[in-house]
């Protein structure tokens, strides 16, 4: 931990007699330190860094939500640098575990935060470091917020996060941080679980079913696999199977071949991955049997057909294999022509037993 400038450590009084929860600290210096804070942010990094390791305690959070400290913290967040906004966002995280009622009801708590958005640093390492935690307090919010959703009513919180979407998507394309893909690719997931319980998700998502948005989506999870974050990858995927769980029928053919080949590319080598569970096999197939409307993948289908005939006497996984079968039987009836006239494909062993179990 780094302990505050001498001079401060003089206002403390009674140091260990007064400290709050686990820390060294007094109420007094911490109600004393955000003041100071809160008018020039900058000049004080080593105190803001130390409040936000001491943030991580819940009676010290309690209390700098008992002293309503977020409305100076917001204040101070306006003011600060990259590297000040990283930590104050680091300390409302940590209030916002504990109080989230008193941050919903007031538009600050959403509004000045996601202005971050509106700074195109990207190559700023310091503004990096801000997104990764900016991504991770909003998932806070939002896991909150998702247990207080009613469907009749309209919220403002939603669509601050609806909005976000399309540029989360760019982010996680774009960004060769893993941490910043980690936390991201979480936040998107969150939004899609309020878009669920909504009247009209298509209505606020819906532009995430697009070319452009899936091409990245795509490129989000090549980039997963490739830093072998298999949790990152699985998250993606989960995205695009909630995604296509709110497609329309007459959206079947969202991609054309060649896209619908690429990702599809990208979901097989998913699928290959040692670590990818049967959990994780049902979530591609669900992905790939609104992809293998547009196009007879060989690759993904055998890859799903493999991992179905391992596991399909499994009484424990019924559910998940029983899912996985009706993807591959879609598959079969769409390209039953070609697979059954084509002798070196049925040659297959893996095709040619899944052709005899479901056919």
């Amino acid at each position: 931990m780094n302990f505050p400038a001498k001079n401060q450590l003089r206002k403390i009084k009674n140091f260990n007699l007064g400290a709050i929860g686990s820390t060294c600290f007094s109420k007094s210096w911490v109600l004393d330190t955000i003041q100071t804070i809160k008018e020039n942010p900058n000049d004080h990094h080593e105190d803001l860094e130390s409040l936000s390791e001491m943030s991580t305690d819940d009676e010290v959070a309690s209390f700098l939500c008992t002293e309503k400290i977020q409305f100076s913290l917001f204040s101070a967040f306006l003011k600060a640098n990259f590297r000040g906004q990283e930590f104050i966002l680091v300390i409302l995280s940590n209030m916002l575990r504990q109080d989230f009622p008193s941050f919903k009801t007031d538009k600050m708590s959403l509004e000045i935060p996601i202005g971050v958005l509106d700074t195109d640093l990207s190559a700023d390492s310091d503004y990096v470091q801000v997104l990764v935690v900016l991504f991770q307090y909003l998932t806070i919010y939002n896991d909150n917020l998702i247990i207080d959703v009613n469907e009749d009513e309209e919220h403002d919180q939603l669509e601050h996060h609806f909005k976000l979407a399309q540029k989360v998507v760019l982010i996680m394309a774009s960004t060769l941080n893993e941490d910043l893909l980690k936390k991201s690719s979480r936040y998107l997931f969150s939004i899609l679980d309020l878009a669920s319980e909504v009247q009209d998700p298509l209505g606020k998502i819906g532009h995430l079913l697009s070319p452009p948005a899936l091409g990245c989506l795509n490129e989000a999870l090549n980039q997963a696999l490739k830093s072998n974050d298999d949790k990152t990858a699985f998250v993606i995927i989960e995205i695009l199977a909630a995604l296509f769980d709110h497609m329309d029928h007459d959206q079947v053919d969202l991609l054309d071949q060649e896209h619908a080949d690429q990702l599809l590319n990208t979901i097989n080598l998913h699928l290959n991955e040692e670590s990818t569970d049967l959990e994780s096999v049902k979530s591609c197939a669900k992905v790939s049997v609104v992809l293998w409307t547009s196009t007879c993948h060989i690759d993904s289908f055998e890859s799903i057909a493999e991992a179905y005939l391992q596991s399909h006497k499994k009484a424990d996984k019924e559910l998940i294999v029983e899912v996985i079968k009706q993807c591959l039987k879609h598959f079969l009836t769409v390209h039953s022509q070609k697979l059954l006239s084509d002798q070196n494909l049925l040659s297959k062993p893996v095709i040619r037993d899944i052709v005899a179990v479901l056919l």
